[in-house]
């Protein structure tokens, strides 16, 4: 896996944010030069090509 692209969508609740630290936790094990990218603001983001 060189890059992964994230995206997330609705409100910041316990269970959201646990399972986006736990993509996370296991890409920066599993990317070994690649990059972590999310889309601000979801599917919006993503269609708008707004990445961080």
């Amino acid at each position: 896996m060189e890059d992964l692209l994230i995206v997330h969508g609705g409100g910041p609740t316990a269970v959201i944010n646990g399972s986006l630290y736990g993509a996370v936790t296991e890409a920066k094990k599993l990317l070994k030069k690649g990059r972590i990218l999310a889309a601000r603001n979801g599917t919006g983001g993503l269609l708008k090509e707004d990445l961080i």
